[in-house]
């Protein structure tokens, strides 16, 4: 069965054993993660015959991004929604949603709101976005002996 992203993730929160094909970090994501944060970060142009807006769809969302994206043992690039092979314009602009997100989610959680979400996107971004750590990280990745200059990270 096709499904939409939003679709997706709103199925996802009410039955997730059904959806092991999201679970586990070889696991491709869905190919419109970007477009999912776009419109619950308000950044996305409304869609015309979208009912998949609203509270809903936001909760959904995080419920997706804390268990798929954020899963134990995930890539800094999984963390941002992105494969491996994301532009920097790509890393930049996920980077910016998801912090949007979880900071709108803030304002409805308890003030023990858990940091690490915060932490886990802005550590992802500060590797990602840097050349030189992003090389030597995609090495550790791929099982390669990062050269000297990139064993910073």
């Amino acid at each position: 069965m096709a499904y939409n992203i939003f679709q997706l993730v709103l199925d996802f929160q009410r039955d997730p054993s059904h959806f092991e094909a999201l679970i586990g970090q070889e696991k491709p994501l869905p190919k419109d993660t970007g477009k999912l944060l776009e419109k619950v970060a308000g950044k996305a142009e409304p869609e015309a015959d979208s009912d998949t807006s609203g509270d809903e769809l936001f909760l959904a969302t995080v419920f997706f991004v804390e268990r798929v994206l954020f899963m134990p043992g995930g890539s800094l690039y999984r963390q941002l929604g992105l494969d491996q092979n994301a532009t920097q314009e790509q890393i930049r602009k996920h980077y910016h949603l998801l912090m949007h997100l979880f900071m709108l989610d803030r304002e409805d959680m308890a003030a023990d709101w858990s940091a690490e979400y915060a932490n886990g996107i802005n550590r992802a971004y500060s590797i990602l976005r840097d050349p030189v750590k992003r090389r030597g990280y995609d090495s550790r990745l791929t099982g390669q002996k990062p050269s000297r200059s990139e064993s910073v990270v």
